[in-house]
């Protein structure tokens, strides 16, 4: 089965400063005789640059969860002590068999969780979140596939 590579490539907003995300993953598709190059291994990566700073996370840093609404991708930003956690979560729509790119509109979900040294605390609301609209295009090809 042919190996498909889906790139998204999204930018939005977070803080009043420019956001960028970069989300690049592989799937098994039913297609014509080919064989996966054992050589090539893919990896799954999501980039995040913001406030000039860039972040990458490889796949065992990356949570997908499938949903009836789409694919909802979660990295954890910063863990700061005392202080608390930040995660981005993007939700990242079903796309149609045909064409190979598309245009998106979509939402993320940034959450700042509280902590403190005695634990979280034991009143109130411990997460706040922000939502962000992002923009951009999905596009996916055929990769590391030998001929028959």
């Amino acid at each position: 089965m042919p190996l498909v590579e889906t790139s998204y490539t999204l930018a939005g907003e977070l803080d009043q400063k420019p956001l960028r995300i970069s989300y690049r993953t592989f799937r098994r598709v039913p297609g014509p005789p080919g064989q996966v190059d054992p050589a090539f291994l893919p990896s799954t990566a999501l980039t995040v640059t913001h406030d000039g700073t860039e972040t990458t996370f490889e796949a065992d840093q990356i949570e997908t969860t499938d949903s009836p609404i789409g694919t909802l991708i979660t990295v954890q930003l910063s863990v700061v002590p005392d202080l608390g956690t930040s995660t981005l979560s993007i939700l990242l729509p079903e796309l149609a068999a045909e064409p190979a790119r598309s245009e998106l509109h979509t939402i993320a979900i940034r959450a700042l969780r509280k902590s403190g040294i005695a634990g979280p605390p034991r009143e109130g609301q411990l997460s706040t979140y922000t939502s962000l609209h992002l923009h951009g295009r999905a596009d996916e090809q055929q990769v590391g596939i030998n001929a028959e």
